[in-house]
């Protein structure tokens, strides 16, 4: 019983680091969105390129929920629901450290 309860445990300590990282993901390429706007670098706008599926999305949903029209504004949202979203998962990652599971 043991051995399944710590599974399950490394199951869900899985999900929430997958999950984590594709927060990150997601916020850096939100990030290049925000800095090749502002300084349009090659390396910036090649970053740009490969993340823009990913921002696009990320401001289509933006725009559905919150009704923001300038880009500006999707991309500061899009940036403080990650941070929250990060947050969450912070809060919901740090009791499994306390209890020894890592």
């Amino acid at each position: 019983m043991l051995v399944i309860t710590g599974l399950f445990e490394q199951i869900i300590l899985g999900v929430v680091r997958f999950a984590m990282i594709a927060v990150d993901i997601v916020a850096f390429f939100v990030m290049i969105e925000v800095l090749a706007t502002k300084w349009p670098n090659l390396n910036l706008l090649g970053l740009d390129r490969v993340g823009a599926p990913v921002v696009d999305a990320m401001s289509e949903a933006m725009d559905s929920v919150f009704r923001i029209r300038t880009m500006p504004g999707k991309l500061l949202a899009s940036l403080i629901v990650l941070a929250v979203c990060r947050l969450a998962l912070n809060l919901l990652f740090h009791p499994f450290i306390w209890m020894g599971v890592s």
